[in-house]
Protein backbone atom coordinates (compact mmCIF):
# COMPACT_ATOMS: atom_id res chain seq x y z
CA UNK A 1 0.00 0.00 0.00
CA UNK A 2 1.50 3.31 -1.10
CA UNK A 3 1.86 6.02 1.55
CA UNK A 4 2.05 9.73 0.77
CA UNK A 5 3.65 12.06 3.32
CA UNK A 6 3.25 15.82 3.06
CA UNK A 7 6.02 18.02 4.44
CA UNK A 8 5.33 21.67 5.24
CA UNK A 9 8.61 23.61 5.29
CA UNK A 10 8.65 27.11 6.78
CA UNK A 11 10.79 29.75 5.10
CA UNK A 12 11.36 28.07 1.75
CA UNK A 13 10.20 28.61 -1.83
CA UNK A 14 8.57 25.17 -2.04
CA UNK A 15 6.59 25.32 1.17
CA UNK A 16 4.83 21.99 0.70
CA UNK A 17 6.39 18.79 -0.64
CA UNK A 18 4.74 15.38 -0.99
CA UNK A 19 6.87 12.24 -0.89
CA UNK A 20 5.66 8.79 -1.93
CA UNK A 21 6.71 5.67 -0.02
CA UNK A 22 6.11 2.11 -1.26
CA UNK A 23 4.68 0.94 2.07
CA UNK A 24 4.89 1.51 5.84
CA UNK A 25 8.14 -0.41 6.06
CA UNK A 26 9.86 1.85 3.52
CA UNK A 27 8.57 4.93 5.39
CA UNK A 28 9.74 3.44 8.71
CA UNK A 29 13.20 2.80 7.23
CA UNK A 30 13.35 6.40 5.99
CA UNK A 31 12.46 7.74 9.45
CA UNK A 32 14.98 5.43 11.14
CA UNK A 33 17.74 6.62 8.78
CA UNK A 34 16.77 10.26 9.23
CA UNK A 35 16.85 9.94 13.02
CA UNK A 36 19.90 7.66 13.19
CA UNK A 37 21.96 10.13 15.26
CA UNK A 38 19.18 11.41 17.51
CA UNK A 39 17.67 10.22 20.76
CA UNK A 40 14.22 9.72 19.20
CA UNK A 41 14.29 6.32 17.53
CA UNK A 42 11.17 4.87 15.91
CA UNK A 43 9.66 1.71 17.35
CA UNK A 44 8.14 -1.01 15.20
CA UNK A 45 4.68 -0.61 16.73
CA UNK A 46 4.33 3.11 15.96
CA UNK A 47 1.74 4.19 13.43
CA UNK A 48 2.20 6.64 10.55
CA UNK A 49 1.12 9.66 12.64
CA UNK A 50 3.61 8.81 15.38
CA UNK A 51 6.41 8.46 12.83
CA UNK A 52 5.49 11.87 11.36
CA UNK A 53 5.67 13.45 14.81
CA UNK A 54 9.11 11.94 15.42
CA UNK A 55 10.38 13.62 12.24
CA UNK A 56 9.22 17.13 13.21
CA UNK A 57 11.94 19.69 12.39
CA UNK A 58 14.22 16.98 10.96
CA UNK A 59 15.56 16.62 7.46
CA UNK A 60 17.87 18.30 4.99
CA UNK A 61 17.82 22.06 4.63
CA UNK A 62 16.85 24.77 7.06
CA UNK A 63 13.55 25.94 8.49
CA UNK A 64 10.91 24.49 10.74
CA UNK A 65 8.92 21.61 9.25
CA UNK A 66 6.11 19.24 10.07
CA UNK A 67 4.91 16.08 8.35
CA UNK A 68 1.53 14.41 7.90
CA UNK A 69 -0.02 11.64 5.86
CA UNK A 70 -1.99 12.82 2.84
CA UNK A 71 -4.50 11.06 0.63
CA UNK A 72 -3.87 9.86 -2.89
CA UNK A 73 -6.25 12.55 -4.20
CA UNK A 74 -4.26 15.29 -2.46
CA UNK A 75 -0.96 13.88 -3.73
CA UNK A 76 -2.33 13.55 -7.28
CA UNK A 77 -3.61 17.12 -7.21
CA UNK A 78 -0.23 18.56 -6.19
CA UNK A 79 1.67 17.19 -9.19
Amino acid sequence: MTIFIGTNIAGGKNNYVITEFFNKKSFYNYVAELLACSENQPRGYENISDLCELMADCGPGSGSRWHCRVSYETAKGSV
